[in-house]
């Protein structure tokens, strides 16, 4: 059986994102920030932090999904 760790999943997760969407889930998940305080940071709107967010949400669920249903099939 396959146990993985708290940090095997981030990693996993890490590798897949690009280098502005690793900032804002880290920022906003690892430290607490919020998307604006990320937006100052980043020099971007609040509205693009929120936006590049939703995307790495919709990724993992879709990922997650396609797992399951490859499970599913098992």
């Amino acid at each position: 059986m396959l146990v993985l760790t708290e940090r095997d999943v981030r990693d996993l997760l890490f590798k897949h994102l690009t280098e502005k969407e690793q900032v804002v889930v880290r920022y906003y998940y690892y430290e607490g920030l919020s998307m604006r305080e990320i937006a100052g940071m980043l020099k971007l709107t609040e509205s693009r932090v929120c936006q590049i967010h939703s995307k790495v949400i919709r990724r993992l669920r879709e990922t997650h999904n396609a797992r399951q249903n490859e499970l599913a099939l098992i």
